[in-house]
């Protein structure tokens, strides 16, 4: 039983995939892994607790996961996955020099700026799609990481890091 089949019993085996869907997908998995790393390393700076719990919440039970299905799925499919960035030690906030350091509203941008772009390219690939199977996988992929930005936003709303544009 393939991994298609099996996570969609009922689909039919697919036709390979073109190559719009091979490059998004490719792309999308190379995003996903620099940003596994960027969460550790941020999450070195963070200094609110919750920030600092998002960060790692994220990074496990969002990226990791979408890393590994997509690998997978990838590798079921004939494409060779991106290389992955390297992990980064951990180290205490105060290990970084003051003025290294991101501060917590920097951190919670660049993660928010992170989700919209994921958001724009898993609506790109439902619609390039032509696999039904795809498809799928991208819109599950768009609720996650849609859960995970509406987090990010109430978090942000909390703790005054929204910047909000003018009225």
């Amino acid at each position: 039983m393939s991994l298609i089949t099996g996570v969609f019993p009922g689909l039919q085996e697919q036709p390979p995939l073109h190559a719009g869907e091979r490059f998004l997908i490719w792309d999308h998995l190379l995003k996903a892994k620099g940003c596994q790393a960027k969460y550790q390393l941020l999450g070195n700076h963070a200094d609110d607790a919750e920030l600092a719990d998002y960060l790692a919440d994220i990074a496990e039970n969002m990226v990791k996961k979408e890393v590994s299905s997509l690998e997978a799925f990838l590798l079921e499919n004939g494409v060779e996955p991106p290389p992955a960035s390297p992990a980064n030690p951990k180290a205490a906030r105060s290990d970084i020099p003051a003025g290294a350091r991101f501060s917590d509203q920097e951190i919670a941008m660049c993660v928010y700026h992170d989700l919209a772009g994921a958001l724009a390219q898993t609506s790109l690939l439902i619609s390039v799609a032509v696999r039904e199977d795809v498809g799928k996988i991208f819109l599950a992929h768009h609720q996650e990481i849609a859960k995970y930005g509406g987090t990010l936003l109430k978090l942000m709303k909390k703790k005054g890091w929204l910047v909000e544009p003018p009225r």
